[in-house]
């Protein structure tokens, strides 16, 4: 059977406060870049072990468990519900340090089993700011007042406490084919968005520290428009992208770490946008598959230094871990494995 060019993907950075990029550790001079992968030699990951894979080297060793946050430890948070009928989880938004969150708490009722439209019908919900160096948490309305002023459904995924905004997107159900971002000022009690865009709905992407948002449009003509977070009356760049094929579906945007370069996968391609320029560049293209489409289940992630991104490509009886260099176009074969799944979070 056919492999898919990219395998699934599910992104898991290594080192606490990075997003979207490999993790970083030094030993003396030298900087090794690695990423958590992984491998298994069945496709439903039934027997999958976790490494960690230098990008330099190519070598692995096992990973060590990731430990997760316990939320119901900290203190302020209000104990769970311990019933065969209540479902509790937490869902946190971080600052750019991930030292802070603000943790949302919520109870699902579960005794009669899902709805009609799935998922479990919500007993209650309740925000917290937490401090994860002291464990500590209190009880907080800002997000909570971000969802109250902005309509339709919003989701608020980003936060700056320095700026005190809230972040975010439509979601959910409606949300169809328009590109929104938003962003709630919580000190003053200000919602702003961008334009209303028609296209592909694809979730618009902030550099970092969120000074610039870029949102995905085709109506009329594919184009890319960034805004200062400041003022999002207007746009302050259009970029074409006019290159793109005729069946390239837009998936997945993201900002480099050096804040240099738009990274836009689409389902057959992957393409670097310079953000000084506004040059398009493809650094990926599927010449193995003989289908229209790349598997929906795609992804890739950046170096520190955003020079390179790594994916997995899927050939026909393995598959492959794969650098390739954002300026150059220069591809380097890391891995070669039965099944390898790369961890991405958003």
């Amino acid at each position: 059977m056919m492999r898919f060019f990219f395998a699934l993907m599910t992104v898991m950075l290594i080192g606490a406060g990075c997003t979207d990029s490999l993790s970083v550790s030094q030993t003396g001079q030298s900087t090794k870049e690695e990423v958590r992968v992984s491998i298994a030699s069945t496709s439903d990951k039934s027997d999958q072990q976790e490494y960690i894979v230098d990008l330099f080297t190519g070598t692995r060793t096992l990973a060590e468990d990731e430990q997760q946050l316990d939320w119901s430890s900290f203190s302020g948070i209000a104990p769970d519900v311990e019933s065969d009928s209540v479902w509790t989880t937490y869902n946190p938004v971080y600052d750019p340090t991930k030292s802070r969150a603000i943790v949302r708490v919520t109870s699902y009722d579960i005794s009669n089993g899902e709805s009609d439209f799935g998922g479990f019908p919500v007993f209650t919900y309740v925000d917290y700011l937490c401090d994860v160096d002291t464990r500590t948490c209190e009880l907080t309305t800002i997000l909570l007042d971000a969802e109250a002023a902005a309509k339709p459904t919003v989701n608020f995924y980003r936060w700056d406490p320095d700026s005190h905004r809230m972040f975010g997107h439509p979601a959910g159900e409606g949300v169809g084919d328009m590109n929104v971002a938003y962003i709630y000022d919580y000190e003053i009690g200000t919602l702003t968005k961008t334009a209303d865009l028609l296209g592909a709905y694809v979730p618009p992407v902030y550099d970092s520290p969120y000074q610039r948002v870029a949102v995905f449009s085709d109506d009329e003509s594919r184009k890319l428009l960034v805004y200062d977070t400041r003022d999002l009356s207007q746009s302050t760049q259009t970029i074409s992208l006019d290159v793109f094929a005729s069946n390239d579906q837009v998936r997945r945007m993201a900002w480099s770490p050096d804040n240099g370069t738009i990274i836009i996968e689409t389902v057959k391609r992957i393409y670097a946008i310079d953000t000084d320029t506004g040059t398009v560049t493809r650094l990926v293209e599927d010449t193995t598959m003989k289908r229209e489409f790349l598997s929906y289940k795609t992804g890739f992630v950046f170096s520190p230094n955003g020079e390179l991104i790594v994916y997995v490509d899927g050939r026909e009886t393995e598959d492959v871990l794969v650098t390739v260099n954002i300026t150059s176009g220069e591809t380097k074969e890391i891995l070669r494995d039965t099944y390898l799944f790369i961890s991405h979070s958003e």
